[in-house]
């Protein structure tokens, strides 16, 4: 694919979340089938994740206040930051990065060690039919509600000692999706980030302080991806949302395959 297909200033708007959701879901949906995209996102994420990580590593702070001719201290306070910024990028995790296929992709049965998949997977294996007046946020309700699917699941859990709140929703065709809400120590946003393996469909993100993992089986790409980016939306501004978002969720809707 050209690299001026998508410019860097449109991929640095995605990687930053500053996308509107139909833009991203086209996107995000274009990253995990075009290698060439996938590798620049990927950089981005990195290059990002490190220099986030700058103010706050005990190893890269400020160069040593040795008294020098201005422009030799200036040039040794430039490459100490460069020297860090590049360990932090070549050490920086792929967690959050959009994966492309590739030779030996990732199978479901490899993901599904993840406890939040796990616990998708249980809760869905024994899903009743059953209203038992779950509450969520009105801000997610509503967008969820713009998809085809219900909620008929609200309730914490506890992952390595860390308060999970896990919204668990269903659709008329069998669809089944779970949201899991986690709330971190900083501040740092991260982008969407797709992962398609066999059946398993997952995204995560970080936006204001709280971490999202989306989990679903047998949905359609587009549509889960579609539902992950308006969501990753609303965290935005948590606040109930209509128009273009709603517009698009009602769009995607297509048949689950279970």
């Amino acid at each position: 694919m050209r690299r001026g297909a998508f410019s860097d200033e449109l991929l640095n708007a995605y990687v930053d979340g500053e996308l509107g959701s139909v833009e991203a879901a086209a996107l995000a949906h274009r990253v995990v089938q075009d290698t060439d995209v996938a590798a620049r996102v990927a950089m981005l994420h990195q290059m990002k994740a490190g220099v986030a990580t700058l103010a706050h590593d005990s190893i890269c702070g400020m160069p040593p206040d040795i008294p020098a001719p201005a422009r030799r201290a200036g040039w040794g306070a430039a490459a100490v930051v460069a020297a860090c910024v590049a360990v932090l990028v070549l050490a920086a995790g792929t967690a959050w990065l959009l994966r492309p296929p590739a030779d030996g992709p990732t199978t479901g049965a490899q993901v599904s060690f993840d406890p939040l998949v796990a616990g998708h997977d249980r809760w869905s294996a024994a899903f009743a039919d059953v209203q038992d007046d779950p509450v969520a946020p009105e801000w997610l309700e509503g967008v969820m509600a713009a998809t085809g699917l219900r909620l008929v699941h609200a309730a914490p859990s506890m992952q390595d000692q860390t308060r999970v709140m896990h919204y668990a929703f269903v659709g008329t065709n069998d669809c089944r999706l779970s949201l899991f809400e986690t709330a971190l120590p900083g501040e740092v946003d991260l982008a969407l980030a797709v992962d398609f393996a066999d059946d398993l469909l997952t995204a995560r993100w970080q936006m204001h302080g709280f971490g999202y993992t989306m989990v679903a089986r047998n949905m359609d790409r587009q549509r889960f991806t579609t539902i992950a980016a308006a969501v990753l939306d609303v965290t935005r501004i948590r606040q109930p949302v209509e128009g273009a978002i709603i517009a698009s969720l009602r769009a995607a809707r297509q048949r689950c395959t279970v």
